[in-house]
């Protein structure tokens, strides 16, 4: 049985220098906007993990486009690691990664080597005893292709062309063990890796910001069977608090409690701003599910502005009844200091005051 790996206790919130600040910022920030790089930080330092490690590394959608340009903070596989091994119960795997190849299904355009899928083991302890953790990642559903149109030499329609991204085509291999690793990380440590965006995500994410700069399309890329894979989503629920990983099934009903439970639209707007990515790649993967969750928002900001209105409504009510002059009663009113019944109180009052003196 081999020995776990020792590792140092996990590192606090990271107090960084302005020459280590200066550095992310040349380095892997360098394409980031002051409040995106606040956030991207924010990420890194919520997760523990070290930009110039590139342990995770920021990956802007839509550079040019103001309205879908967003920021996509992703893991690299060894910042998968770098989580898992903090934990205390990791031992990375002691093998090659498992390959099934099926010449059969070699495809110049979408697998080039006929890959089938791969395995992946990694060990977690519980207890005294050591147990693999498996992952297995299969080509049809990891290996990202795109779908485009191009027109011949002759200038003739344009017809679909279907292509495998580059880099898994120059490291096929390489890439899907890796898809299989990070699984079987999630699997192993799914309190700790859930709803981080991951390496076999971030290629995906590059394909449909071209795609949609390039209006081809839907703006998003597929797997070889033709499906949006959406990911798990990082959220704020609340302001200043810390980024709660939400699977991507639980994202409408997350975001519709946020809303039901929002006290002010001020409320409302800071949380969106917070939660600006993550809503946009809500609406990118998810838009019938988007829209149900924008009604509930909107609902929810005309009830709060009503609320602000009748509030403001009844305190003007008690202003102006606080400034009409208090009535005054009528000389002639009998119950009045200055009325009739008031003068004969008045009256039997003195001679009654006579009579004490007196000592009648």
């Amino acid at each position: 049985m081999s020995p776990s790996i020792e590792t140092a206790a996990a590192p606090r919130r990271r107090q960084r220098s302005p020459a280590q600040l200066a550095m992310i910022r040349r380095t892997v920030a360098r394409a980031l906007t002051e409040p995106e790089f606040d956030v991207f930080l924010e990420v890194a330092d919520s997760v523990e993990l070290d930009p110039l490690r590139r342990q995770i590394v920021p990956l802007v959608i839509a550079p040019e486009d103001a309205e879908r340009r967003s920021v996509i903070p992703w893991t690299t596989i060894d910042g998968l690691r770098v989580i898992a091994a903090r934990a205390g119960d990791y031992r990375p795997m002691e093998d090659a990664p498992v390959l099934d190849v099926d010449p059969a299904r070699a495809d110049p355009a979408t697998n080039p080597l006929g890959l089938v899928r791969a395995e992946v083991r990694v060990w977690k302890r519980s207890g005294e005893v050591w147990h693999p953790v498996a992952g297995e990642a299969w080509w049809d559903e990891y290996a990202p292709v795109h779908q485009r149109r191009v027109g011949d030499e002759r200038g003739a329609a344009a017809v679909s062309v279907i292509e495998l991204d580059p880099s898994w085509r120059r490291m096929a291999r390489l890439m899907l063990s890796k898809c299989a690793e990070a699984l079987a990380l999630r699997r192993g440590w799914p309190d700790l890796l859930s709803g981080l965006y991951a390496e076999d995500e971030l290629h995906r994410l590059q394909r449909d910001a071209e795609t949609a700069r390039l209006g081809q399309g839907d703006g998003r890329t597929r797997n070889v069977r033709g499906e949006c894979r959406a990911p798990a989503y990082l959220l704020a629920v609340n302001i200043g608090g810390p980024l709660e990983s939400v699977a991507a099934a639980e994202l409408p009903d997350r975001l519709t409690a946020l809303y039901r439970d929002a006290r002010s639209v001020d409320e409302i707007d800071a949380l969106e701003a917070i939660n600006r990515t993550t809503l946009q790649a809500f609406w990118s993967c998810a838009p019938a599910e988007a829209v149900a969750v924008k009604r509930v928002a909107e609902t929810r900001r005309a009830a709060l502005s009503a609320e602000v209105a009748c509030a403001a409504d009844a305190v003007a009510a008690v202003a102006a009844v606080a400034a009409t002059p208090a009535s005054r009663p009528r000389r002639g009113d009998d119950k009045a200091p200055g009325g009739k019944l008031g003068a004969r109180n008045r009256a039997a009052g003195a001679r009654s005051a006579r009579k004490r003196g007196s000592g009648q």
